[in-house]
This record gives C-alpha cells, structure tokens and sequence, in this order.
C-alpha cells in the first residue's frame, strides 16, 4: 500500500514523502535553514517513522516535526474548518503559520494576524494549534 504524506508552509518550505512497497521516497524544498535540517534528521535513516521528533522550536523543526508525526498516523489537527477566525477572516494556515513561525501565545498570534481579536471564540482553537505545534515539555514532580 502507498502512502503519500506532505507538510508545507506558505513560504514555500515543504517536504513531501511517499511509501512505495517499502521504501521512502523524499522530496523538499526551502530556505537553506530548513534543508539542511532535514539533511541532518535523514541522515542516517530515510524512513521518517523512525526519526527523533526535533526538540527546537523553529519553523524547521516544527515542520519537520509534523512531517514525522504525519508519516506515523499521529498528526491530528484540532481545527478542520479553513477558516478559523470567522469574525476577521482569518485562515487556519494563516494562523498556524503564524505560529511555526514564532508565535507562542494566543495574544502573539492576535497581534499578528488579528485573529481571536472579534468575539474571541476561536482563542481556544488558536491555543489547541499552539498546542499541537508546541507541545509543553512533561512538568517533572
């Protein structure tokens, strides 16, 4: 069975796989950030289900991370709808790029794209984005 996989930004980094009878089948593009990023985690393994997740917060890492999250059957988006600020237009992309690039909190991402700045119902769909990109490290007791 094939399985074809992406994960992109708008500014046009992505990396794209395909599972063909077994094998991975890379394809990216991007800043050279992002690049060679993905030329370090793939180094030694082509298959992005064993990849270590990136622990960095960059939009590198957070893209990356998605991407293996994707090949493993976990990325789950908390928000389907394309758009996710009804009040101010604003997309679910618009917002999640946002925040792959820098945005940590739901006023940060208010600031930016104005989203969550009307009736403030989708704050807590900004904050679930927020919260699958960057996960909270586990509070050790």
């Amino acid at each position: 069975m094939n399985q074809s996989i992406r994960a992109e930004l708008p500014s046009g980094d992505c990396i794209n796989g395909e599972l063909v009878e077994g094998k991975w089948i890379l394809d990216y593009q991007g800043c050279s950030f992002f690049v060679e990023k993905v030329n370090q985690v793939k180094k030694n393994n082509l298959n992005p289900q064993k990849w270590d997740l990136p622990r960095d917060s960059d939009h590198a890492s957070l893209l990356i991370r998605e991407f293996i999250l994707k090949a493993k059957g976990e990325w789950i988006n908390p928000y389907s709808h394309l758009e996710l600020c009804h009040c101010r237009q604003v997309s679910r992309q618009w917002v999640d790029a946002c925040i792959v690039l820098g945005a940590d909190s739901t006023n940060e991402v208010a600031e930016r794209t104005r989203a969550g700045t009307g009736c403030g119902t989708c704050r807590i769909h900004i904050e679930a984005l927020i919260n699958l990109r960057k996960p909270k490290p586990p509070v050790c007791s």
